[in-house]
């Protein structure tokens, strides 16, 4: 009883910290809501008192609470701050990262997923092998399957990443078959119409000109509202921004650079008359890709594998179609919460979407999104910006709240910060005019001033900034009360020189991807080799590339005398491998890599990696 009093009391000190519009979300319990938070608004308190106000409100349980957000970090802290908040009930809320929460359902409900069978994650060397031999079987005039000249496939990593990007799509191969099918019908339509276009093609005069996108887009308008098409609706979309713009302006550039970016010639060469999507061989390979992508997935199945995009994708299909699954889970989570909203995309808006589908909502459940529109330029993951429209769209009745009171920065860095904001189009702001985001400092501390410099070379500008900072220090700041901060890690590499001269101590981190650090890699391309020899399908193409690395200490002569010795006896009746000259090779250190890697491949078969 002391706890839950403690805590209230807790509650009730940071609810009085809280201006009007946090409030106003916090006090928001039932319907949907969409909280649209500028940086440094105080999002992720918002969600910890309102998860707060939840428990004292409601007569729920902590478990009926369902929090989403992006990154394992982002989960940690936010348990973290409800700890502090409402004590121990905070480990009984179901805070997951989307992938997480797909990884948790598969795992519970194992018996609606993979017809009951054990599934286990497939590895990169895995999906690799995969559709090597998915390609392996496409005729040679195939588009997808062309070949290096080392052997390996051109187009692995590209259709791989476009499969990945089809589930974060939300779709299937059968899906993507009949979207290219019923987009081209809306192609031709619209391929019809640029008639419009070429009356003014060459022409100079801005109200023609004008007039001609206006005409254009009424006409797409016209098309458009026989079917609802979301082809369309993009395209219309990004023709009204520019239109608005064009208007703004007076000028017609950013009109012209619209045609080119979604129109081409027809192939005659003559004016712009179709849609680049419409285009004859890059519908085939569309076509091409979607039947790949089914024939990975059945080999998928036939292993009993499944990636990382398809755990997301996978639960998301289920709730649509699996009415019971769906009710236990809208029954166990009564109150939803998506942090970075901006950053889902299609197969995690679906998720959501499927999650609170239940009629007994009456098309207003009880979910609260919180996003920043103008965050979304990131494409995190194939975030959609579309997504926050589909919301407002999906759930009519959502009350909207705009947390426009910054607690991180001055006002002067964020009147600069709108400034370049605003040159971006395809914002809410733009789109409705309810949504106003000009933010407000709520700081209170000295202005500083923002100064802005432009330097013939970056030998003159990390000079600048170094004897700048020494001057600085010099005055009586601290060293620890300086950063500096740029868009790329090799400028704080070069500038770190300049410091060192000036003697001036600093510290540089940098978080690194350990997957993209070059050893890493090596070592991966090495286990793809040993794992096409254990697989009896020995990728010989790979050996070049491995010999070259440094560790081997090989000179560049004895690589070049084994590709020779390949290519001198290579015939159709006679053929040499790259591994078989390595293994019979009188150099004895070239020798001994290849009966390492021989080795290993046999061990491969009986002990785990990390022993190898």
């Amino acid at each position: 009883m002391a706890m839950i009093e403690e805590s209230h009391l807790v509650f009730d000190k940071k609810y009085k910290l809280l201006n009007p519009e946090q409030k106003l979300a916090v006090d928001t319990l039932e319907g949907a809501v969409m909280v649209n938070a500028g940086p440094g608004s105080g999002k992720t308190e918002l969600l910890a008192m309102r998860t707060a106000n939840l428990l004292r409100s409601l007569q729920i349980n902590p478990s009926n609470i369902l929090l989403l957000t992006f990154t394992e970090n982002a989960a940690f802290n936010m348990r973290d701050r409800l700890q502090k908040l409402i004590g121990s009930a905070a480990y009984g809320v179901a805070i997951y990262t989307f992938h997480g929460f797909a990884n948790d359902v598969i795992n519970r409900y194992g018996e609606y997923f993979f017809e009951g069978a054990s599934f286990r994650p497939v590895t990169d060397v895995e999906k690799i092998g995969i559709i090597e031999n998915v390609l392996s079987n496409f005729p040679k005039k195939s588009k997808l399957s062309k070949r290096e000249f080392e052997g390996g496939y051109i187009f692995n990593s590209d259709i791989l990443s476009c499969i990945s990007g089809l589930k974060k799509g939300n779709l299937d191969a059968n899906d993507f078959r009949n979207s290219i099918n019923s987009n081209f019908k809306v192609w031709t339509g619209v391929n019809k119409l640029t008639n419009i276009l070429e009356e003014v093609s060459g022409g100079r005069k801005y109200e023609n000109i004008f007039s001609a996108y206006v005409r254009l887009y009424a006409a797409i308008k016209e098309l458009n509202d026989e079917g609802d098409n979301e082809y369309l609706r993009y395209l219309l979309n990004s023709l009204d921004i520019e239109i608005l713009k064009s208007k703004d302006t007076g000028e017609y550039k950013n009109l012209n650079k619209w045609r080119d970016e979604f129109f081409t010639k027809d192939e005659t060469g003559d004016n712009y008359k179709i849609l680049k999507d419409s285009q004859k061989e890059k519908i085939e390979k569309w076509l091409e890709l979607a039947d790949i992508y089914e024939k990975f997935s059945n080999e998928m199945q036939k292993k009993g594998l499944y990636d990382f995009d398809d755990m997301i994708y996978l639960v998301s299909r289920e709730l649509k179609e699996n009415t019971a699954l769906r009710n236990e889970l809208e029954e166990k989570f009564q109150y939803i919460m998506v942090d970075e909203f901006q950053d889902t995309n299609e197969a995690q808006f679906s998720l959501v979407k499927n999650l609170t589908s239940s009629q007994v909502h009456h098309g207003n459940p009880n979910i609260l999104v919180v996003g920043d529109d103008d965050q979304a330029i990131y494409k995190f993951q194939g975030a959609e910006l579309s997504n926050i429209y589909k919301f407002l769209r999906t759930y009519p009745e959502t009350k909207k709240i705009i947390l426009n009171k910054n607690y991180r920065s001055t006002q002067n860095i964020l009147d600069l910060a709108r400034q370049s904001i605003l040159k971006g189009q395809d914002r809410l702001e733009t789109r409705d005019k309810s949504f106003k985001k000009e933010l407000v400092s709520g700081q209170e501390q000295k202005v500083g001033v923002i100064k802005e410099f432009k330097f013939e070379n970056n030998e003159l500008e990390y000079d600048y900034v170094s004897n700048e900072i020494k001057r600085i220090i010099e005055s009586g700041v601290a060293p620890e009360k300086i950063s500096i901060i740029s868009n790329k890690h090799h400028t704080l590499k070069d500038i770190s020189a300049y410091l060192n001269i000036k003697r001036i101590p600093f510290s540089y981190e940098k978080k690194e991807h350990v997957l993209e650090k070059q050893p890493i890699k090596e070592l991966i391309t090495i286990l793809e080799f040993v794992n096409s020899v254990t697989d009896k399908n020995i990728k010989d193409y790979l050996l070049p590339e491995i010999l070259s690395y440094k560790f081997w200490h090989l000179e560049n002569l004895n690589i070049w005398e084994i590709a020779e010795a390949v290519r001198e006896i290579d015939t159709e009746f006679n053929k040499r491998t790259w591994f078989g000259e390595i293994l019979n090779n009188k150099n004895e250190k070239i020798k001994r890599i290849g009966e390492f890697l021989l080795e290993i491949s046999i061990e491969a078969n009986s002990i785990p990696l990390e022993h190898l």
